[in-house]
């Protein structure tokens, strides 16, 4: 497990809506480090909170709590250069002359505060951004197929993304979680597997961008290491 991760909203939205966020307490207490940024913490704390619709809060309280116990750490940031990459970024891929927008700035904002204290592991569980980061040229052909147009590529925009982003890993939270059970996370559970299996299906249902089979390989993973 990496020691250090920069988390995105989807990641933690994620956790936090299938009432698993002890697992960031899990990994803290062995040595792992999480952050986020003012952007993130502004997305999925600060605003919900100063919503009057009080459904949209409980997830908010429990990430506040996180922080208030520095198992998630805030670092501030720089909103020129978010909006220089965020420009980059959302200029690659053209359908009928106009550019696809494929990040928000919280995205960027986390990907520029990672680089600059040198921590390549994201926790992300969007899947436009992980493609982006990953294999870019799926994301085209994932376009191409959804609107039925011929994508076109700014060459340039792309190789300075690939400069920016190649060096970055993700995680998707099913993925922290498949890490956790390997590590005992559901050893106070008698019946482990079925809680874990039970927790993948959940963080798919509640934004993680993963497929059945990808789950079904998870599982398959952890039977092998019993």
């Amino acid at each position: 497990m990496e020691k250090t991760i920069f988390c995105d909203s989807s990641s933690l939205i994620s956790i936090a809506e299938a009432c698993m966020l002890d697992v960031f307490e899990f990994f803290y207490k062995k040595g792992v480090n999480f952050f986020i940024t003012d952007l993130i913490e502004e997305e999925i704390i600060k605003k919900p909170l100063s919503m009057e619709m009080k459904g949209y809060q409980l997830s908010a309280l429990r990430l506040k709590r996180l922080i208030e116990k520095e198992i998630l750490t805030v670092i501030k940031t720089e909103k020129k250069a978010t909006d220089e990459l965020l420009n980059i970024l959302n200029n690659i891929f053209f359908a009928d002359g106009k550019p696809i927008k494929l990040i928000d700035a919280g995205e960027v904002n986390l990907i520029l505060a990672a680089e600059e204290l040198n921590v390549y592991s994201l926790l992300i569980d969007e899947r436009t951004t992980r493609l982006l980061i990953e294999a870019p040229f799926k994301i085209s052909e994932h376009l191409e197929d959804e609107i039925g147009l011929n994508i076109n590529i700014n060459q340039k925009n792309l190789r300075e993304a690939s400069r920016i982003l190649s060096k970055f890993h993700v995680i998707r939270s099913t993925e922290l979680i498949t890490v956790a059970y390997l590590d005992g996370f559901f050893s106070k559970y008698e019946d482990q597997l079925s809680f874990f299996e039970a927790s993948l299906y959940r963080l798919r249902y509640n934004g993680c961008a993963i497929s059945f089979d990808e789950i079904k390989e998870l599982i398959d993973i952890v039977r092998k290491n019993e």
